[in-house]
């Protein structure tokens, strides 16, 4: 990135299920000061597992200034909306005919200051194949893929 710049990568996994909702936003809204806080000459890419659904975004205000949601900034492709998808990925069981799917892995960036031309260009799923001689995939949850250029 530059002799004068840093990368922070910080990965978590919130709280699960609906029912934890108030909980969850608590530790959205840590993790998103902890972007903030970090140094202005850091890049800093906040992700994982985070469960978070839209609205409880919205409910804390949404994202801070200058972070960005990296599935939106690389065009929202549809086919990598939903990273836990029961309708794709067989790996968990429910019973009837609903098959819920969710957004709840996400990747946020924030620039560091002054910017250096890290640009995110494509956000992809993996893990979209089952493990040969398993017949399950990987995870219930899809990976996130991001791929960037340094300008």
């Amino acid at each position: 990135m530059g002799k004068d710049h840093c990368l922070h990568l910080i990965t978590s996994h919130l709280e699960s299920t609906k029912e934890h909702a108030a909980e969850r936003k608590k530790q959205l809204k840590a993790a998103f000061e902890q972007m903030k806080e970090a140094d202005n000459a850091s890049t800093v890419i906040f992700g994982g597992d985070l469960n978070a659904r839209d609205k409880e975004i919205d409910d804390i205000g949404g994202l801070p200034a200058d972070v960005y949601d990296l599935y939106e900034v690389t065009g929202s492709r549809p086919e990598c909306k939903y990273t836990w998808d029961t309708m794709r990925n067989s790996n968990s069981d429910f019973p009837g005919k609903f098959r819920p799917r969710c957004r709840f892995d996400r990747l946020y960036m924030r620039q560091c200051q002054p910017p250096v031309h890290l640009q995110p260009l494509h956000f992809g799923l993996i893990g979209l194949e089952k493990v040969a001689n398993c017949q399950c995939f990987p995870s219930d949850h899809w990976g996130i893929m991001v791929n960037f250029e340094v300008l």
